[in-house]
């Protein structure tokens, strides 16, 4: 990946692919701690929006830049735990929403959340793949889509390979896996990712309750070398909560179920 402030991510395709959640002790394979911080001297978290007072590539001091966190949640013993990126953020349904029970110091926020007996409990959590981008607040989306997509694929291959026409092997849970990436990479624009070429005709993509995302995305099966003119309408769905129910596949009513969900 190459070395710069941000490596954004876009979203393509006709597969809704439903993503992996990532707790403290399980995330994507490669995740790595926030940057901004080191290049940020003022930070603030208000809600679930990250504020914070950056410095340009030639050292000037930029107004307050905002970014929405992704993927945070409570988990039932009252801790905070970091899902799935693309996911919405739901940890302030169960943490105080105020100071001095919720704020972030370079990089880790630290809260008081309840737990299933409704019990108030200290938990923290150190964020992650937020950089400064020369000036601005970003996620590493590159990397992010990488990491997604691969563990989308471990997951949903054996059910739903043959609805990508697709033999069972190692090669065609790779083909999965680009599908994936592609599918998610058009819906962000601005990303390193955006406008590569790809198989992915037409995308969409929304945000569900419960900390999910979904994508819809047109797939051109000949682009990745499966079979000639097929074209496979294609679901990815981000849940933030429960990775178990993660995936992807080929909806059989088409984009009438990506449009139904909510």
């Amino acid at each position: 990946m190459k070395s710069k402030f941000l490596n954004s991510i876009i979203i393509l395709g006709s597969t809704v692919i439903s993503v992996f959640s990532f707790t403290i002790g399980y995330k994507y394979v490669l995740a790595v701690p926030s940057s901004y911080q080191y290049s940020c001297p003022t930070e603030l978290l208000q809600g679930t929006m990250l504020e914070a007072n950056c410095l340009t590539t030639d050292g000037k001091s930029q107004p307050f830049t905002t970014l929405i966190l992704k993927g945070i949640h409570v988990n039932s013993s009252g801790q905070l735990t970091q899902n799935a990126l693309s996911g919405t953020s739901t940890f302030l349904n169960e943490c105080y929403s105020f100071s001095p029970y919720l704020y972030i110091t370079m990089g880790i926020i630290k809260a008081k959340c309840k737990n299933l007996s409704h019990t108030y409990k200290n938990t923290s959590i150190r964020l992650e793949e937020i950089t400064n981008h020369n000036g601005k607040l970003t996620y590493e989306w590159d990397r992010i889509i990488d990491q997604t997509a691969f563990k989308i694929t471990t997951h949903a291959f054996y059910n739903h390979y043959a609805e990508f026409s697709l033999p069972k092997n190692n090669n065609s849970k790779a083909i999965m896996s680009v599908i994936a990436k592609d599918v998610m990479a058009t819906c962000v624009p601005g990303a390193s990712l955006y406008g590569h070429t790809s198989g992915i005709l037409h995308s969409e993509c929304k945000d569900l309750t419960n900390g999910r995302k979904i994508y819809w995305g047109q797939v051109d099966l000949f682009h990745y070398k499966i079979y000639p003119y097929s074209k496979k309408g294609t679901v990815v769905i981000v849940n933030g909560i429960n990775d178990k129910n993660s995936t992807m596949f080929v909806p059989s009513s088409g984009k009438s179920y990506y449009n139904k969900q909510r």
